[in-house]
């Protein structure tokens, strides 16, 4: 009796742990900025249908739930591109980026969830590159917001296609090496001497001018004053 007793405790606890691990595994929650989409093992695909806020049953080992974070998420990464003529540049940007809700359940069967971030960091350099390469060292800087803005519009394309909003894109920082910058320096220090140079040479010619006038004034008044004495 007792050891019948025993068996039938044993049992119902087996199915009362068993009733909870089903149950457990039923219920899944998506939080304030998530969604959700399920992957039905029947159908063999992800449904296109998203689930939002709140708790929701599934069919455990049916149903599998991927919850995606669908927040604006920041990132700055840094790059090594080159210009025009192959010059070095480290290039600084910060991006904004989050999935796009309306294409959640095509990302997730290509990509897997949490994928915007990567999504940017694998196609930035490629865009970076391309752009950047049209434009020459020595121009970088005027050509900055032509070559930010550029950037911004073909990545907010190409990100598109893989289920990403680009929200905003900015270059914070570049860097040339350091013998490319002192190159630099070296020429706006000898075009400096240069303009400096021009316009003592201007200021010199002017002193000459004036000279050359005073003179001519000096000798008038000179012959002015000896012709009025000869007079008397």
């Amino acid at each position: 009796m007792i050891s019948r007793l025993f068996w039938l405790k044993r049992a119902v606890t087996t199915v009362g742990v068993g009733l909870v691990s089903v149950l457990s595994a039923s219920v899944y929650t998506v939080r304030e900025g998530e969604r959700a989409v399920i992957f039905d093992r029947f159908q063999g695909r992800i449904n296109e249908k998203t689930v939002g806020e709140g708790k929701h049953f599934l069919l455990p080992w049916v149903q599998q739930a991927f919850i995606v974070d669908i927040t604006t998420q920041p990132q700055e990464l840094t790059f090594q591109c080159r210009t025009k003529h192959f010059q070095p540049v480290t290039v600084t940007v910060r991006t904004l980026s989050r999935p796009d809700i309306t294409q959640l359940s095509s990302m997730v069967s290509s990509l897997g969830n949490n994928h915007a971030d990567e999504v940017i960091k694998s196609i930035l350099l490629e865009v970076l590159n391309y752009v950047i390469s049209k434009s020459t060292a020595e121009n970088f800087s005027i050509d900055l917001p032509v070559i930010s803005s550029s950037i911004r519009e073909i990545l907010s394309k190409r990100a598109k296609q893989f289920g990403v909003v680009l929200e905003d894109f900015c270059i914070t920082s570049f860097k040339f090496s350091r013998e490319f910058s002192d190159s630099v320096e070296r020429k706006q220090v000898a075009f400096q001497d240069y303009e400096t140079a021009k316009i003592w040479t201007l200021i010199a010619e002017q002193q000459v001018k004036i000279g050359l006038i005073w003179a001519d004034a000096e000798a008038k008044r000179s012959n002015h004053q000896n012709g009025g004495r000869g007079q008397f």
